[in-house]
């Protein structure tokens, strides 16, 4: 499986945690969130960073709620939120005013719908040595928006899963918005095929802007070729979404600012998390990980693994030859029927996995998607391709007969 920035190398799973939430402390210390009225945001038309072959990032000037004015730069995620704001199908359009180069079409509409506008926003910042602004807009919500920061997550889960000690750290990653945890335990093991040997653990994801929720769920590693696989079984899990309470306008104070105080209801409540959710989490985290390293349970997914790897189970309809053609493969077409687009390296790297492992059955098709996730150069790239995986392997036996039945193209017509 693909490591991440935080490194597992020779580190016990307490050290590597230990290190994870040390960067994730020196991350949040930039970090700055603010909750103002839409219409003290005025953007600017000139972009940052524009060129021949990129749109820029929009620029605006902020009057933060001490009165004072600001300068800032919206990163890619901020400005489509900002766009889906204002107005319903604003994120193609103006992504194509951008690229036409039409700046003055972005920065009239944007402060049309923003001037009129009676509602909150939250900006969530990170400070910045640049010197043409001041803050850097990572993303753009309403006043409701829970901060589940990486930080929070961390400080809350660490002594649960430090209560597991026969959990193993596999994977590690941090980013400035993104966490991911991956762990498995050489206890909860079984043989899918002989010799094919997997390991049962848990996994956990959160993303502070609001790209996905806060998740853990149980994670398989593979031994054979060290993939992993993010289970779609139905145990146990925790799927949060990033929604609280109404914030008041004014500058939010951060986790770091008010550790020591955060375990008790003010401090939640001036952070602007609720007490019982975070207690909710923690209790929700330990039935995840006692359900993932229940023996009983991972017996009862052994077989359902195994019956995945029969024959029966097989593809026939998949060319050994010409690998860029994308669309040869004809099950490749219904996995992005069910689940979304593909970039066409992705493909070419499934369907060459697929021909060349020999194993044709529905576990060998989940497994030459997550082997593409080991060498994928992004993290994010690699753990969504591990949860495809997962998906592939939990669909019942009317949904993966359509992808035994499809054919090819030419076939087709």
């Amino acid at each position: 499986m693909k490591q991440g920035s935080i490194s597992t190398m020779h580190r016990s799973t307490y050290e590597a945690i230990s290190a994870m939430c040390e960067k994730a402390r020196e991350y949040s210390l930039s970090k700055v969130d603010v909750v103002l009225p839409a219409k003290s945001i005025n953007i600017l038309e000139q972009p940052i960073g524009w060129s021949a072959v990129h749109p820029g990032y929009r620029q605006a000037e902020v009057r933060m709620p001490d009165g004072g004015d600001v300068k800032v730069k919206f990163d890619s995620i901020a400005q489509d939120q900002l766009s889906s704001f204002c107005a319903p199908g604003a994120v193609a359009y103006l992504r194509h005013c951008a690229t036409e180069g039409r700046f003055d079409l972005v920065a009239d509409n944007l402060n049309a719908w923003l001037s009129h506008s009676p509602k909150l926003r939250m900006l969530r910042m990170t400070k910045t040595d640049h010197s043409g602004y001041d803050y850097a807009v990572r993303s753009f919500h309403s006043e409701q928006y829970a901060r589940i920061d990486n930080e929070l997550v961390l400080d809350y889960a660490r002594p649960v899963l430090e209560n597991y000690p026969a959990l193993e750290v596999k994977s590690l990653n941090l980013g400035d918005n993104d966490m991911s945890m991956k762990f498995t335990t050489p206890r909860v093991r079984g043989e899918v095929t002989v010799g094919d040997i997997v390991e049962s653990g848990i996994y956990a994801r959160n993303n502070e802007v609001g790209k996905a929720p806060l998740e853990f769920s149980q994670y398989l590693g593979r031994l054979v070729c060290l993939n992993g696989m993010v289970s779609d079984f139905p145990l146990e899990r925790i799927h949060r979404r990033h929604k609280g309470r109404k914030l008041g306008i004014g500058i939010l104070p951060q986790f770091h600012e008010l550790y020591g105080h955060t375990r008790t209801e003010d401090g939640l409540a001036a952070y602007g998390i609720e007490s019982e959710m975070i207690q909710g989490l923690r209790l929700q985290l330990e039935r995840a990980i006692n359900s993932a390293l229940d023996s009983d349970v991972f017996r009862s997914q052994l077989e359902k693994l195994s019956k995945s790897a029969r024959q029966e189970t097989a593809l026939s309809r998949f060319s050994r030859a010409d690998f860029k053609d994308h669309n040869a493969f004809p099950a490749l077409r219904v996995l992005e029927k069910d689940f979304g687009a593909l970039a066409d390296y992705v493909k070419t790297e499934i369907h060459q996995n697929f021909a060349a492992d020999g194993d044709h059955t529905k576990w060998g098709f989940a497994n030459a998607i997550t082997k593409v996730a080991n060498e994928a150069k992004a993290y994010s790239t690699a753990t969504e391709l591990e949860a495809l995986g997962g998906k592939v392997v939990a669909l019942n036996d009317y949904r993966w007969k359509a992808y035994q039945e499809a054919e090819y193209m030419a076939e087709a017509a």
